[in-house]
Parts: C-alpha cells; structure tokens; sequence
C-alpha cells in the first residue's frame, strides 16, 4: 500500500517584470515557499505558499517551519488517498498558519489527482475546461495605467483589475483614462486593497458611476476589520462591493454576509480548503464574472439585484447629497436568537402572581432586547417576533415598512437591554408591568413604566458592586451556553473573568457568557464617567443610516431621545429617556445657542408645547449660521448628520451640554 514518504519545502523569490505596487506595499519580486509531497510510488503533488506581510501577517520562514515540522509530521506515512482526513488533521493541527496549511491541502490534492490520472478541476467535480480570469494592472500614473492596459488587452486579457486606493483624490482619474484607452467592452475591477475610507469609498465609487465609467465591480475599499463600514458603503452604492481580506474562515465569511457587509466574496485557496467541508454557508452561491467569486444571498429577494429595489442604491446616494454629510457606518441589521438556557427552554419565565399593595419584585433583563408596551394588549400581530418567549427584536425592526413603524405610536414606550434592572409592580397572565430605574422618568419617579413579556426577565445576578463590561461594538456575539447571542451597543453586564483571549460575564437567571475582547470596555461601577463627549458624538455616528424606531432604544432603531439616552449610557451616564426630561435634567446645563459645541444637545418645541424632539450637535455654527445636528427624525426616516431644515430652526428652542 502507497505512503507518503516525504514533504519538503523550498523558498522561491521570483522577479517581476514590473514593479507591483498596491495601496498596501511595492514590491519587484514575488515570494512564496514551495511545498513537495511525494509518495512511496514516486508520485508528487505540489503547492505552495506566498506571502504577504501586510496582508496575511504570516512569514516565509514561519510558513516553511510550519510546513517542515508540524504538518509534515501528521501527514508522512500515511496512506494518500485519505484524503478527508488528512486535510482535516492538517487544518487542526496549528493554530493560524493558513497559507502554510493551504499549501500543504493543495499538495495533497494535487498528488491524489496524480495518482488517479486526473486533472485537480476534475477531482474537485468541475467540468469546465476554460475559466476566464483578469490580469492586474499595478497602481500607477494614469498615462502609464492606460499603455499598460491597451497591451494587456492586445495580449488577450478581456479582464483588467486596476489597483486603486493609494490616492483617492486621484483614483477616479486613473480609472477614467484606462477606460478611454480600452473602450467600452473591456471589463473592468478595481481593488482598493483596504486603502479607503468608507466616506472616501462613497465618494470614489459615486463618482464613477455618475461618469458611466462602467465598473463591474470594487474589491475590499475598506480596511479589513471594519466590516460595519464596508457594509455601510455596499448599502450607498451601486456598484456590487467585493470583500477579499476580510474573509479568511467560513466564520469571517458569515460574518460578512450576517452584516450585509459585501455582495460578492473573493475566495482564495486557504479559504476554499475550509469552506468546501462545509458546503455553502448561509447560501452563498456561484456569482458572475470568474469561479473565485461568490455572491451573498441572505434570503432577501432583492439581493444580487438591488438597482432595482425601491428605495434602495439609488443614485443620490452613490455620491455625497447635497446639504448632506455622510459620516460613520451602519449599524448590522441581521440578527440571532436572544438568550436561553442550555436546556433550550425560553429564557427565564418568572412565576404569575398577584402582589399585594407596595409588594414588588427586583427582576433583570434575560433577552438581549425586550420592548415595553403600554399595554399587554398594544402588540399588533405583526409585533409577533417581539413579544415572543424569545424576542427578534432586529427581525422585528426589519419587517416593518415606513407605515408600520408609524403605527407603533401609542402602542410602544421603550426598549431594555440585557441586564438591565426592572421593578415589576404586578402580573397579569403572560405580561408583568415594571418600572425601568435606568431610564429616568417624570411619569414614574422609580423609572419609566410599561408593560414587559414577563418571560423577558429572570432573577437578577447576585452583585452589588465591581468591574463591569459594556458593549462598545456595534452588535458583539456573546456565546452563552455555547450558544451564540447577539447583544445590542450600549449592554452593560458584570463582568465575571477577564483573560487574554475572552471576557467572562455574569448574566440573569445564573448564567454566564463570553465575549470577544474587542467588543466591549470594560469599566468600574465606582470609576467617574468621562466629561468628554467625543466618544459618544462617535457612538451617534455609529448608527447614521439605521432606520427610526418609536420606542427604539437599541441597535436595531431607535428614537431621537432614545439615541440621545443610549449614546450618554455607553460612557456610564443615565440621562433620562424622554427629551422634555433630558432638558430638565440636571445634570443638562443650558447653552447659548450660538455657543454650541459638537456633542451638545439641540432641544425643539412647538408654540405652548413642551420639548418633543432632541438632537446631537455636530458641529459649531457656522458662519451663514447653519446648523448641524445628527438626530432620529420622527416619520420611520434614517437617522442623519444634516443642516437644520428651516421647520427645524422654527421650533429649535435651546440647547444643553451634559455635565458629568
């Protein structure tokens, strides 16, 4: 029986024709370590393993180790054709070193496919005997981009990938002078490498298309972490957005697609080594153009077709509004299930009884969102999938069009967050009426009223004081019985265990989760909150784009005074919920309204009314006296950074700066 005898390794440094140079590195050479795996019948199958420093972070001496030692110990003397295996042990057998790893899964492939006479296209089930592909065109001047084009187009290439990004005042210019030197049937992509901004993104790939320059697509415009900023230029722009290093795992690909980060995906061998054993993850699916591509499709009907969904990509949008300022990202809009125990039953169901006069009950938040109603009988139908044993309150938000969410008037007052604290006053059958100490109210001197599931709360955890963890991230996963559960911005939950690689917290009914590092700030209950508005102005920008919710006091919507109230709560301040309290609140100190400061508050109120609506300042006045608020507009619209309207000056009223 065949065994495989040997694996070497050789380092490769190969020169390029052409200096190559992207918005990330230059380089003249290409390097990569050559991976040769023979078996004991003199077969060999090859791979290999280039790397990039900017990019992958991974060396070649760290990739030739991996592959000399390690790996070359788990496969040598085994019997080729298990191949599954193989691969499987070889992907568990060090922690990282992906190219390493790939390189190894594609030698083995390619001597499998040797021993049996076949072509790896073949072995791997595909059928086509010719896969167009794009040859790169290396950032550079524009004259020289469009002599470089015209040849590759001579030589046959009817694909060109332009590297854009190293100068985004003059990346359109580029792009304009290689389409007039190829004419209009030459496809053209771009890759960006990471080096815009998601503002800069907008603006590039608006102008663009406003010049019917005919992009067919742009791949990564932003660094690749920030998939909420990515996600929020592929929501403003036309042209379909590729994600390539953000995408690493099956888990970083699910990520992309739960956050609508990207319409196209580019795959690259040590991702295709992971994902094939797991077929096709949130239904992802063959794109256009060539086999690496993959389009994302979430179940959204208009997904992969978007220019023709109402309301969406339009093209106002694709370029900076006038009167407008696009600024931050977008909060992510697809959800998981809320928290539950490990035995699968909905999260903690206190028991229905009657209280007599002045008996209360000190419960806690169990769901990552609960919505308090002002009655058990205000839910809709429609509100289904936010009263149910285990809420969605993002699914909720998304099913509800401009009219439905206007409907929510009267029937919703506010929403609590995991962990938060109630007082429940009274039940009546599946409901409990609370008071929410942590939003402050003239209604209830204990804290706002409503009406809650009471299979949304559960005991609280048994702590009086110590360090804590709020959410500082957008959404962050918490993992909860090894379960994964989507937290909202501006959770706070005690923190339990603090280690290099996780955050341990406690949660109600005696749970515990973990989350990433990452995800939160951790904070002391006895530490003094800042007095520095800067990082709540940037937690206000986070959710530009989300859409307005009546009652919205979480990621998935909010309201203006709910914005107000959460922004302050993530930095450890509890102003009141509504915005006529916000204004009397004393810790809101008056300020002249020619005087403001990015971070105060705009406060509005019609004629022999109190203050209705409330807004962040972004900026002082200028000096045609024009004002920039970042604020929720009450009518189900987008929550925007914009000058005041003049029906906004007629009822701006004062402003307030809040004192910690």
């Amino acid at each position: 029986m065949s065994r495989i005898e040997t694996v070497t390794t050789t380092r490769l440094t190969t020169p390029l024709h052409t200096p190559f140079v992207t918005a990330l590195r230059r380089t003249t050479t290409t390097d990569t370590v050559v991976v040769r795996v023979v078996d004991s019948d003199g077969v060999t199958g090859w791979g290999e393993a280039p790397q990039v420093w900017q990019v992958t972070g991974e060396s070649l001496a760290g990739a030739q180790a991996c592959v000399d030692g390690p790996l070359a110990a788990v496969v040598v003397g085994r019997h080729p054709d298990d191949l599954a295996g193989l691969c499987r042990e070889v992907a568990g057998a060090v922690a990282g070193n992906h190219g390493a790893k790939a390189a190894v899964d594609v030698a083995l492939h390619d001597l499998v496919a040797r021993r049996r006479g076949v072509s790896l296209p073949v072995l791997l089930g595909g059928t086509a005997l010719r896969v167009p592909t794009d040859v790169t065109l290396a950032a550079g001047d524009a004259e020289a981009l469009a002599g470089t084009a015209r040849a590759r187009v001579a030589d046959g290439f009817p694909v060109l990938k332009m590297k854009v990004g190293t100068d985004a005042a003059t990346d359109v210019g580029r792009v304009r002078a290689v389409r007039a030197a190829v004419g209009p049937d030459t496809r053209i992509r771009l890759d960006a490498n990471q080096g815009w901004t998601p503002r800069d993104a907008v603006r590039v790939i608006g102008a663009l298309e406003d010049a019917g320059l005919d992009v067919e697509l742009v791949e990564q415009p932003v660094p690749a972490a920030d998939l909420d900023g990515m996600a929020w230029v592929t929501d403003r722009v036309g042209t379909p957005v590729m994600a390539d290093e953000s995408v690493y795992g099956v888990r970083d690909l699910v990520e992309v697609i739960r956050r609508r980060s990207a319409d196209l995906v580019n795959v690259e061998a040590r991702e295709v080594r992971r994902a094939a054993r797991r077929g096709h993850p949130a239904g992802a699916r063959p794109g256009p153009g060539h086999g690496q591509h993959r389009r994302l499709h979430d179940g959204d009907a208009h997904r992969g077709g978007r220019r023709s969904q109402p309301g969406r990509r339009a093209r106002h949008v694709g370029r900076l509004r006038p009167g407008r300022r696009l600024v931050g990202d977008r909060v992510t809009r697809r959800r998981r299930d809320d928290l539950r125990r490990g035995d699968g039953r909905a999260a903690g169901r206190p028991r229905t009884r009657d209280r007599g006069p002045g008996m209360t009950e000190m419960l806690e938040v169990a769901v990552p969102v609960t919505t308090v109603w002002t009655s058990p009988d205000a839910p809709r139908d429609l509100d289904e999938a936010a009263v149910r044993d285990r809420p969605d309150a993002g699914g909720w938000a998304d099913s509800m069009g401009k009219e439905v969410r206007l409907g929510l008037h009267g029937r919703t007052e506010t929403q609590l967050l995991a962990g938060d604290p109630v007082e429940v006053l009274e039940t009546a059958g599946a409901w409990s009426r609370v008071v929410a100490p942590w939003q402050r109210s003239s209604r209830d001197e204990r804290g706002y009223p409503g009406w809650v599931r009471s299979a949304h709360l559960d005991t609280p955890v048994d702590r009086v004081d110590g360090p804590t963890a709020y959410v500082a991230a957008r959404t962050a996963t918490c993992l909860v019985d090894g379960e994964p559960v989507v937290l909202s911005f501006g959770t706070v939950l005690w923190l339990r265990e603090l280690t290099s690689g996780s955050v341990s917290v406690d949660l109600p009914g005696g749970r515990t989760g973990t989350l990433d590092p990452s995800a939160v700030r951790l904070s002391d209950k006895g530490e003094l909150p800042s007095d520095d508005p800067g990082p709540v102005l940037e937690a206000a920008r986070g959710f530009l784009g989300v859409r307005y919710l009546w009652g919205g006091t979480s990621a998935w919507g909010v309201d203006c005074s709910g914005l107000v109230h959460l922004c302050w709560r993530s930095q450890g301040v509890l102003l009141p919920r509504d915005a006529h309290d916000q204004a009397a609140s004393p810790r809101v100190d008056p300020v002249p309204l020619d005087a403001v400061q990015p971070g105060d508050l705009y406060f509005f109120a019609r004629p022999g009314e109190r203050i209705y609506h409330v807004g962040f300042v972004t900026a002082p006045v200028a000096a045609d006296g024009t004002r920039w608020m970042l604020h929720a507009p009450e009518g189900g619209e987008l929550i925007e950074d914009v000058p005041l309207a003049p029906h906004r000056l007629e009822t701006l009223v004062s402003a307030g700066r809040v004192r910690v």
